[in-house]
């Protein structure tokens, strides 16, 4: 028998409208579908873009991603799964928790060979180091990330992580520093 799997769009459509964990949960369990990592990666895109205007939802699809991880069991789901946790925990203060998701994450997608995630996620745990006042962290995730970004042609986040040494020799009150990032 082929078990189906779940329609992204679809599913993540009917998991925004779920609010609770074990909702969630149900509702993917009665599906009788297997899902996959396309629907980690959707899910992940929607916590991003819910946060930080609805970190109640982005929280609970943070926990659903983490449970659809433990289903696949893939370096790769849950290299994405640990990245959205840390930056729901992120976006809500809550630094000292995000930070192990952020290693976890950086450290699983760097062994699936997405320097171009590696990157990403270090500028994100640049950010939570920062507001940890782990400033020498910092520099070194915003050095690995630079080389990560640049191996992987990725224009676009080295603008991000740009801002990111901007914002953090701010705090260090190096304003020359800081301009040339800007």
């Amino acid at each position: 028998m082929v078990v189906p799997f779940f329609d992204p769009e679809k599913t993540l459509l009917a998991l925004l409208k779920i609010r609770s964990v074990p909702e969630q949960r149900i509702f993917m369990s009665n599906t009788g579908s297997v899902p996959s990592q396309s629907l980690i990666e959707s899910i992940s895109t929607k916590i991003r873009e819910l946060l930080p205007r609805d970190p109640d939802l982005a929280q609970t699809l943070a926990e659903t991603n983490l449970y659809i991880a433990s289903i696949l069991d893939t370096p790769l789901a849950w290299a994405y799964a640990n990245r959205s946790r840390a930056q729901v925990f992120y976006t809500m203060r809550k630094s000292a928790e995000a930070e192990p998701y952020f290693d976890k994450a950086v450290r699983l997608f760097d062994e699936a060979g997405l320097p171009g995630e590696v990157g990403g996620t270090l500028v994100g745990q640049m950010d939570n180091l920062m507001y940890l006042s782990r400033y020498t962290e910092a520099l070194e995730a915003a050095q690995r990330a630079r080389s990560a970004l640049d191996k992987a042609h990725d224009i676009g986040y080295v603008s991000r992580l740009e801002i990111a040494l901007g914002n953090l020799y701010y705090r260090l009150n190096k304003y020359s520093e800081s301009l040339v990032h800007y």
